[in-house]
């Protein structure tokens, strides 16, 4: 077990935790409004609080979503109003904002904002862009792996010093599939591709795993970790030298600790943060102002909300099994917006009528109800040529 204190007195011990019955909710959770988007793979969910709008990603369909809200204080009214009248009930998300569905020329892994508020940073599949919502165009800054073509970006974040973060991933379907077509090959000294010259064909189609990267302002792209399958998870501490990340199948979010030597950042892992119980995969991640962590938990339908040293404070019922990713922000910043997918069987569809959809909840600290638990997202840039 590793420590590490800051000036904001936050404690950051990684230490392994399992799963425990919880006596007292340190939070008050209601549900406000449902996003009904049908998306395949929604994720990398924000809040924009300069435009005060939702983006996510519905990766597999290629395309970003915007849910730009009406005037805040008529949102306010409206929630106002309805808890009022009837308590329990979701309000229309029509009666809030607009959605807007924007196609991307690729599928979209991750993003961050930008200091241009039409601009955003992002992870593309094939790496690391520009993308203006205005104009719909792209900036691309650099291409990572493209001679590996099962390997995709995924999760992405812009860290407290303004550099953004993604990681890619193993796409396990395309990576045997050329293996197939490796072993359907055959050779003039083996036309007929006996089982031992097919596995030799096979065997010399090595995976190459995914990696987390760090792209600078200035457009620098380095390698920070490999050796992952499916990279999730980043987010920060409050002061920005504690960085939380997981290898999903592993069900371990991990955490390293900022160094700096001779002006170079550099990360040291320190431990294993929490490991989440068996078919809990650790998704998308957020820290709130308290220093809490909150975790998408991939195939539990919840969220579990973490303390800084790893003790499991809440988890939330979400209701779809692929629970994705996490934002909070909102008006008041007691939002928090969770994204599903529904890459389901036709029968677990049938019970999970709601995968897919984006869920917005609102959250009060028990101890203290006028706690802002939503920060500011950091925002990229870009000063590259």
């Amino acid at each position: 077990m590793s420590s590490v204190s800051n000036t904001n007195k936050e404690s950051h011990t990684c230490a392994t935790h399992h799963e425990a019955n919880l006596a007292v909710l340190p939070f008050t959770v209601t549900p406000l409004f449902t996003l009904k988007v049908n998306n395949r793979l929604a994720e990398g969910i924000l809040w924009d609080e300069q435009q005060q709008r939702i983006l996510w990603t519905d990766i597999e369909a290629a395309q970003l979503y915007i849910f730009t809200l009406h005037d805040a204080h008529h949102v306010d009214s409206i929630i106002t109003a309805v808890k009022s009248c009837a308590d329990g009930d979701e309000i229309a998300s029509e009666e809030l904002g607009h959605l807007t569905a924007l196609a991307l020329p690729e599928r979209l892994g991750s993003f961050g904002l930008t200091e241009q508020p039409e601009q955003l940073i992002c992870a593309f599949e094939s790496g690391f862009a520009l993308f203006n919502i205005a104009t719909q165009t792209v900036q691309w800054l650099h291409k990572i792996a493209p001679d590996v073509p099962y390997t995709r970006m995924n999760d992405g974040r812009v860290d407290p010093q303004g550099n953004f973060w993604a990681g890619s991933m193993v796409e396990l379907d395309k990576f045997k599939q050329l293996q197939n077509n490796a072993v359907g090959e055959t050779t003039s000294e083996q036309p007929h591709g006996t089982n031992e010259a097919q596995q030799a064909r096979k065997a010399r189609v090595k995976m190459h795993t995914g990696s987390l990267y760090c792209l600078t302002p200035k457009g620098d792209v380095s390698k920070q970790i490999t050796d992952l399958h499916i990279s999730n998870s980043l987010c920060w501490s409050n002061d920005g030298t504690i960085m939380y990340h997981a290898d999903t199948p592993t069900c371990r979010i991990k955490c390293y600790q900022l160094q700096a030597h001779s002006g170079v950042q550099q990360w040291q892992p320190l431990d294993t943060f929490v490991t989440t119980p068996e078919g809990y995969y650790p998704d998308g991640a957020i820290t709130d102002a308290l220093g809490n962590i909150w975790s998408a938990q991939w195939g539990s339908s919840s969220v579990a909300c973490y303390s800084s040293n790893g003790e499991l404070l809440q988890r939330i019922s979400v209701p779809a099994e692929q629970v994705s990713c996490v934002a909070l922000g909102g008006p008041n910043g007691d939002w928090l917006m969770v994204t599903t997918a529904s890459q389901l069987s036709d029968a677990q569809k049938a019970q999970q009528p709601q995968a897919g959809h984006v869920f917005v909840y609102q959250i009060c600290h028990t101890a203290t109800p006028d706690t802002m638990l939503a920060k500011y997202e950091s925002r990229f840039t870009y000063v590259g040529c």
